[in-house]
């Protein structure tokens, strides 16, 4: 699947159900998408964004998500 994102970028995912440290998932996180660099930390998982202009999330049973699809490649318009 390929993803069309704001600023001329394309993402291209695949399904996967699970991510592990490091991997770049899109996750739904209430009604909205996001994708965020994961980073285990003991038993929490934190969401840290790639651009610095965007928070961190930190995921729980009170914030759940559901992973939608793995990030494989991300290309760039920089014009």
């Amino acid at each position: 699947m390929k993803l069309l994102v704001p600023f001329g970028s394309l993402i291209t995912l695949v399904r996967k159900p699970t991510f592990e440290n490091a991997d770049l998932p899109a996750v739904l996180i209430d009604d909205e998408a996001t994708n965020k660099r994961v980073k285990l930390v003991g038993n929490k998982v934190i969401l840290f964004p790639e651009n610095n202009d965007y928070d961190s999330i930190v995921l729980n049973k009170n914030n759940p998500e559901k992973i939608l699809r793995k990030v494989v490649h991300v290309e760039y318009d920089i014009q």
